[in-house]
């Protein structure tokens, strides 16, 4: 997922989601685009690149269906997943949006003993899962969120939101290509050395996980 901050600096919301299931690669995100109508759409569903037109479907032999509406998208594969995103209009104040953001509802999720990930964690029913929940029980949101999920930041960076490269990402396609794995090293080598180095610097894209978000910055 890609996540922006919004009007007050510990919030953050999605703006993106990319999910990857067999050969098919599934995009959902706020950013309006122009039409081939000509019209501005506030959001759109892309599968494999194509775009899904509201009120219309996909089903792919796999099991893969994806439904699209007026606000939301179904995204299903019996036994397997089954989730719901839905685009909310912006809101503002002390910890509004400022911008279209996308809330997102894992109604089943079949996770594996080798799963990791974010999702993976939350979702495995292991000794480890509920001894991370008890420590989290009572502390605050950014404290429970550095118990509760393994490793740092980096760990979760990808070179692209439809990329399975991060560290801990167990994908089918991450054992095809030895380049993604080359990339992702290089994007955190730099990410490393830019803070570092950089005196001024100026946000420019942000990834992460509830308070703890990673930006990408260029010097002013």
């Amino acid at each position: 997922m890609h996540v922006f901050r919004g009007t007050h600096i510990k919030s953050t919301f999605i703006s993106k989601i990319g999910i990857l299931y067999l050969e098919d690669k599934i995009l959902i995100e706020t950013q309006a685009r122009k039409s081939a109508h000509g019209t501005e759409n506030q959001w759109r569903v892309l599968i494999n690149n194509v775009e899904l037109p509201e009120n219309q479907n996909v089903a792919r032999d796999t099991g893969l269906f994806v439904s699209r509406f007026a606000r939301s998208v179904h995204i299903k594969v019996a036994g397997d997943m089954d989730i719901n995103a839905t685009v909310v209009a912006a809101t503002f104040g002390k910890r509004g949006s400022g911008a279209n953001y996308i809330n997102f509802k894992i109604l089943q999720l079949k996770v594996s003993p080798s799963i990791h990930g974010i999702l993976g964690q939350t979702y495995q029913e292991t000794v480890r899962a509920y001894q991370k929940l008890h420590a989290a029980k009572g502390k605050k949101r950014s404290r429970a969120a550095a118990v509760l999920v393994d490793g740092l930041d980096k760990d979760y960076v990808t070179s692209d939101i439809l990329a399975p490269n991060c560290k801990f990402g167990v994908f089918e396609e991450q054992t095809r290509g030895f380049s993604r794995l080359v990339r992702r090293v290089v994007l955190e080598r730099a990410q490393s050395l830019f803070t570092k180095s950089s005196k001024d610097e100026i946000v420019c894209d942000c990834t992460g996980f509830g308070d703890h978000n990673l930006c990408l910055t260029s010097q002013g």
